[in-house]
């Protein structure tokens, strides 16, 4: 009785783990349609809080009937169960439109691919190109992980995460995009926000354009009451930023020196991003040249440059 008894409650044990299994890998591929593709935003639970939520940026992507993760959010899409063929032409569409307009900021080679020469794409396993380019110089030897930020027209920064491999396929080479090994294939937007007081004491917040990929603190990361309610935020010490590691401008994805970077001075890296700021957001030097005035989003902002160690700072200045 007991044997029967023991033997019974592990039989649903593991029926219940085999369940609870299956219940969590559908539930995280679990997807959405969305008919017209996607607008990459800000959150409108955030976007009221805003001093001008009439300017926000938005970034739209995909095609009609793309499926995006079911948790995903609208600063951030996660595409999954799509047509891999289909994603894979609108993501190269996407690089191409902003192919002056991207850094990597991360590179990986999946050298530890299953099949030698091949490279997974949806359920096929598709022969790898000898070489990456139609002048045949930089041979290929696996697919490529890349983690890109790049910068709308405004200077907005958005993240993707893809795989990438130039494919032979019925004698055709043809370069192919889809979800890397890790993860799928996404886009967020940097959500870096400062906080203001009003005149009247009311706390607002304002989206900050941050050049190449320079690091932030406050984000969304952040919980949204705590932003509005605590008077730390409202600290100059919060928007002084180290100068960013990355300041190539035009990056196209190959294997090859685009991974290379260069150290350079202070008075380069300054002067890198006074351009990116006159560029992107109607950028005026100060006479001196060690301040400027920008436009982003609606708001007016100084920036000043210090030394390597004080890094840059934003001060809010008013709406534009």
């Amino acid at each position: 009785m007991i044997r029967r008894f023991i033997k019974t409650s592990v039989l649903i044990l593991f029926a219940s783990f085999v369940f609870i299994l299956s219940s969590c890998n559908m539930f995280k591929n679990e997807s959405i349609e969305m008919p017209n593709g996607v607008d990459i935003s800000i959150p409108d639970d955030w976007k009221e809080h805003f001093l001008c939520p009439d300017d926000v940026p938005s970034l739209h992507f995909g095609y009609d009937k793309i499926n995006v993760l079911s948790a995903s959010t609208k600063d951030h899409y996660t595409f999954v169960n799509n047509d891999f063929y289909a994603i894979s032409d609108a993501w190269e569409k996407f690089l191409i439109e902003h192919k002056d307009r991207y850094i990597i900021t991360r590179a990986s080679k999946q050298e530890n691919e299953k099949y030698p020469g091949s490279a997974r794409f949806g359920g096929e396993m598709i022969p790898l190109a000898e070489f990456i380019d139609d002048e045949k110089r930089v041979k290929q030897e696996c697919s490529m992980e890349y983690l890109i930020v790049c910068f709308g027209e405004d200077g907005t920064r958005y993240s993707c995460s893809f795989r990438t491999f130039v494919g032979e396929k019925n004698g055709v080479s043809k370069r192919y995009y889809g979800y890397s090994y890790t993860g799928n294939l996404e886009i967020r937007l940097n959500l870096s926000v400062m906080v203001i007081k009003e005149d009247s004491g009311e706390k607002k917040l304002v989206l900050l354009p941050l050049p190449f990929d320079t690091k932030y603190t406050i984000s969304n990361t952040t919980r949204l009451d705590a932003l509005l309610k605590q008077d730390s935020y409202l600290k100059e010490s919060n928007y002084v930023f180290e100068y960013p590691t990355t300041y190539h401008d035009k990056h196209y994805v190959v294997e090859g020196s685009n991974q290379v970077k260069h150290e350079f001075d202070i008075l380069d890296r300054q002067e890198f991003i006074k351009q990116w700021y006159e560029k992107y957001c109607n950028g005026v030097r100060d006479e001196l040249d060690v301040s400027m005035y920008i436009e982003y989003a609606g708001v007016r902002f100084r920036v000043d440059f210090g030394s390597e160690e004080e890094g840059f700072k934003l001060t809010y200045i008013s709406k534009a």
